[in-house]
């Protein structure tokens, strides 16, 4: 059962005779109603806003400007939680990017064409380098043991490796055209694997 405070609306249900015999002789009993709970998805529609950048001419040099975007709104059809659900759906459930397409427009009406697919992934992807290069520096400098790892990976149909550093507390994935020392050291960030801890498959 929910709490009271995360009850969005409540119904009170009445009877105006008895289930059993239809008659309409029934009295209100002084004790706390039977409670049915039923929990349901809200009518969503995506939000669209509209940006209005207007524009100016420089009376000194004579050239034409526009108005910038307020601060933290991409220059994208699509806003940040939109493309972040979608990279989400792509990247972590799996979804092929027509699948993605096709359930964004059934559960919010709104229309992503399949070449955007890679643009937004593009986007979400950059704005988390900060936090993929977080989660490297901690696994490489912290004091747990590290495991190493590699293993065949194809991009655009050529021969890379996908290569794994990954500690106790997290796990850092990075693609490299390489499998030789110069891609270890990446993935090292140019430690020696001699000067700490660390759990290899047979690496010469």
């Amino acid at each position: 059962m929910y709490p009271a405070e995360q009850v969005d609306h409540q119904i009170q249900c009445d009877r105006e005779s008895c289930s059993h015999c239809d008659s309409k002789a029934i009295e209100l009993l002084d004790i706390p109603p039977e409670i049915f709970q039923q929990v349901e998805l809200p009518e969503i529609r995506a939000i669209v806003t509209e940006y209005l950048l207007q524009k100016y001419r420089c009376r000194l040099c004579g050239k034409q400007s526009v108005a910038d975007l307020p601060k933290g709104i991409p220059d994208s059809a699509f806003g940040p939680k939109l493309m972040g659900l979608f990279a989400t759906l792509t990247g972590v459930f799996h979804l092929a990017k027509r699948e993605t397409i096709q359930l964004i427009k059934d559960l919010y009406d709104v229309d992503i064409g399949l070449g955007s697919a890679p643009n937004i992934e593009e986007r979400v992807a950059n704005a988390l380098d900060p936090v993929y290069e977080k989660i490297h520096q901690i696994i490489i400098e912290s004091k747990l043991c590290k495991h190493f790892d590699e293993t065949g990976w194809r991009d655009s149909g050529k021969r890379h490796d996908g290569w794994l550093a990954s500690s106790k507390i997290a796990a850092f994935f990075a693609i490299n055209p390489h499998r030789n020392k110069e891609a270890f050291k990446v993935l090292t960030r140019g430690k020696d694997p001699s000067d700490f801890a660390a759990v290899t498959d047979r690496y010469a």
